[in-house]
């Protein structure tokens, strides 16, 4: 018989959920200093590929919060 089974649905949603989110788990990864909207903006444009790839180049290039330097 053709067709998903409930074993494939719950074992492939979690890897697209995952995959979907890439950009998302990148800029929290790199501690970008955008990171909510980047979040924001997947969630919301990540559907289409262009949303997607853009939020993804965005968390990748863009600048990161630098470490606090202490005096000691």
């Amino acid at each position: 018989m053709g067709g998903f089974s409930i074993f494939h649905l719950l074992f492939i949603s979690p890897i697209l959920l995952a995959m979907y989110f890439v950009p998302s788990i990148v800029a929290l990864a790199r501690r970008h200093r955008s990171t909510g909207l980047v979040i924001v903006l997947n969630l919301l444009l990540g559907w289409s590929g262009i949303g997607w790839i853009g939020t993804l180049i965005w968390a990748i290039v863009g600048q990161t919060k630098s470490a606090r330097q202490y005096n000691g």
